[in-house]
């Protein structure tokens, strides 16, 4: 009779067992994540290049304080925030005035360093806090430094040749 319920026991689970549904739905968690981290990503840059592919740089000349001014519209930047989380960051389009008479020296300079003028501002702009970029002041601060480092960048010991800084549709979130 010993014998038969030996039989009829079922044997023990084996730790490893145990364990292996929970490991499973982690795996299926941690991956979903992954896959939702990897596609926002994905999803920002397609609508940063399809925003750049759309927008060409504009070109265009208008007319302040008595002045007629050329105006060079740079691609869009965007840049994190000095900020100890990586969190917020900065969006805008930066636009040039420069005087028509200077106009062809410095769209000629102007397109063939675009890169280096990008990663300038970007540099610029990653070193600059949320206080430092609240209030018309600041704005207003920031603009003239851009133009300040562009032109000893661009033009040192020379006449500076920008003339004004425009910061379109500027986003700080």
């Amino acid at each position: 009779m010993a014998d038969n319920e030996k039989e009829q026991a079922p044997p023990p689970a084996s730790p490893l067992k145990k364990l292996l549904p929970l490991v499973a739905v982690a795996a299926v968690i941690g991956g979903l994540a992954a896959f939702g981290g990897f596609m926002t990503g994905q999803m920002l840059v397609t609508h940063q290049a399809r925003a750049s592919a759309v927008e060409p740089p504009k070109q265009e000349t208008h007319k302040a304080e008595g002045e007629e001014l050329f105006y060079y519209r740079l691609d869009g930047i965007m840049a994190n925030l000095s900020d100890a989380r990586m969190a917020r960051y900065v969006r805008t389009t930066p636009t040039l005035a420069i005087r028509p008479g200077d106009k062809d020296a410095a769209v000629a300079l102007l397109e063939k360093r675009k890169p280096e003028i990008k990663g300038w501002l970007v540099v610029y702009l990653s070193g600059c806090t949320i206080e430092n970029v609240r209030g018309p002041d600041n704005l207003k601060r920031i603009q003239r430094e851009i133009m300040d480092g562009l032109n000893d960048k661009l033009w040192p010991d020379q006449k500076p040749l920008i003339v004004d800084v425009i910061l379109e549709d500027i986003a700080v979130q």
